[in-house]
């Protein structure tokens, strides 16, 4: 998988592997597209590298940034135990034509999407370990909420099973296996919690790997379910369990009006482009030490919703920075995080 926010080096020989002679340049077509993997469109990009110093080694194009703007992120909302496609994803096929030579060389075909790499990782990383695009493969979830595990489809047929226990108010499995549609490249399983209302524990297996979700209640406060775009490129849910707090700021500018005198009720100051933003301070509750990593994933992202009346509501991380704890150190993690509503109050645009 191309994780497009991070540099993506396709790699040239100056030399024709044709005939083994130097050229004195090369053109390379990339294509994006949806849809079957066999039938790419015509070429979306195409330039030529010239070779003026003659050199014999390789040339490098980093094509991350000319494929990232082709995916717009869009969530899925999914209310009951099912599988989806998640359709958040592009093929992408790149091709070399050197001089005077008509087959195209180094052509290589791979799925793209709007994840990352950590910085220390280096270049061309593709690795995704398990199939599974999520980290850990534990978490707290309410009863009242719903849970997403988005899976890279594998190279033969799987089965995925959704077991709840000790009961098994859950019961049920699927299939997932090699596709050419790049929607269905990455599948979202999507759990409904509630339909264990007693069970303990819900264990999602899938690939010799288990993702277990814990359920807990908590009568006080109400759960806050968070959808985000994570380092994977992949839509994500992580609950916060205690406080909320709702809040706003306006802003707005004045000029100095000659329309009468205050004593007739005219102002002075005219105040006009009035407009506010309402922010959300949620804390996280108690939470274990791994959950550290899906936080950093959540301050970095560029998409992120919650839900209010059956909708997805856009958020921007307002937090800018966050210090980690540790269990050694702090025994009991948790974290306050701010965020702001990805909209005007007044509808201006």
């Amino acid at each position: 998988m191309i994780k497009s926010l991070s540099p993506y080096y396709v790699t040239t020989p100056w030399t024709n592997p044709v005939d083994n002679i130097v050229c004195s340049s090369y053109t390379m077509l990339i294509y994006i597209w949806n849809g079957n993997k066999n039938t790419p469109p015509t070429a979306t990009y195409q330039f030529t590298k010239k070779n003026v110093a003659g050199e014999t080694g390789n040339d490098k194009v980093d094509i991350a940034r000319l494929v990232s703007d082709y995916i717009d992120f869009t969530p899925k909302d999914i209310t009951t135990t099912s599988i989806v496609d998640g359709d958040n994803q592009m093929w992408v096929k790149h091709s070399v034509y050197y001089n005077g030579v008509v087959t195209p060389q180094q052509e290589a075909t791979d799925i793209m999407s709007l994840a990352y790499s950590w910085g220390d990782e280096g270049e061309n990383v593709t690795t995704i370990e398990n199939n599974i695009l999520i980290r850990p493969l534990e978490y707290l979830t309410s009863r009242q909420s719903m849970f997403i595990v988005p899976l890279l489809s594998p190279n033969k047929t799987e089965v995925i099973t959704v077991i709840s226990e000790p009961n098994g108010e859950i019961n049920t499995s699927f299939n997932i296996g090699e596709t050419l549609a790049s929607s269905e490249v990455v599948q979202y399983l999507f759990i409904r919690v509630a339909d264990a209302p007693t069970d303990e524990l819900i264990n999602i297996n899938y690939n010799n790997k288990t993702v277990t979700l814990f359920p807990v209640e908590d009568c006080k406060y109400e759960p806050l379910d968070i959808y985000f775009q994570n380092k994977e490129g992949a839509e994500q849910i992580y609950t916060f369990f205690k406080e909320r707090t709702q809040s706003f700021t306006t802003t707005d500018e004045e000029y100095q009006s000659s329309q009468g005198q205050a004593i007739n009720g005219k102002h002075q100051f005219v105040r006009y482009n009035v407009n506010g933003r309402e922010s959300l301070d949620v804390n996280t509750g108690f939470i274990d030490e791994e959950m550290n990593i899906v936080l950093t994933e959540l301050l970095l992202s560029e998409k992120i919703w919650y839900k209010e009346n059956n909708n997805l509501i856009p958020l921007n991380i307002e937090s800018k920075s966050m210090t980690y704890k540790t269990r050694q150190k702090d025994r009991q993690i948790q974290y306050d995080i701010k965020f702001k509503k990805s909209y005007n109050l007044v509808n201006n645009s």
